[in-house]
């Protein structure tokens, strides 16, 4: 098994889209964390807390309006994630992406590779990709 290393998002120094960016790390943050709880040892009760924050954070992803390529690469990976609705998505786009990510986003379905193509064009327009370092 290959070990995922955290990604985390780096506004650019006065980014207007910081606020953006601080809310897709702690959205990521909360998801990594939540992979660590005894999920099946938990009772709905006890999940509804982190349950109520993970929409929190969502509903604020998908609210603050994106101002640069910034901004809109955090928008897009949160809709890569909910579109493909495949856990290796999730986790690619958390943590350092597979290398064989696209190969797999072809053969499941060509809407996600396309998703996933225009993440990367967004990032590599403003030359993001290198922001996306890790924590």
């Amino acid at each position: 098994m290959v070990a995922l290393l955290p990604m985390a998002a780096i506004a650019s120094p006065g980014s207007p889209d910081s606020e953006l960016v601080s809310a897709w790390n702690a959205y990521a943050a909360h998801r990594r964390f939540c992979e660590t709880l005894p999920v099946d040892e938990m009772t709905d009760e006890a999940w509804e807390p982190f349950d109520a924050e993970k929409e929190r954070l969502e509903a604020l992803i998908d609210t603050l309006p994106a101002h640069t390529s910034e901004g809109t690469a955090v928008k897009l990976r949160r809709l890569l994630i909910e579109y493909s609705g495949k856990k290796w998505v999730e986790d690619a786009m958390f943590y350092r992406l597979p290398a064989d990510a696209l190969a797999r986003l072809e053969s499941d379905d060509w809407r996600d590779a396309m998703l996933f193509r225009l993440l990367c064009d967004v990032e590599k327009h403003d030359n993001i990709q290198a922001t996306w370092g890790n924590k």
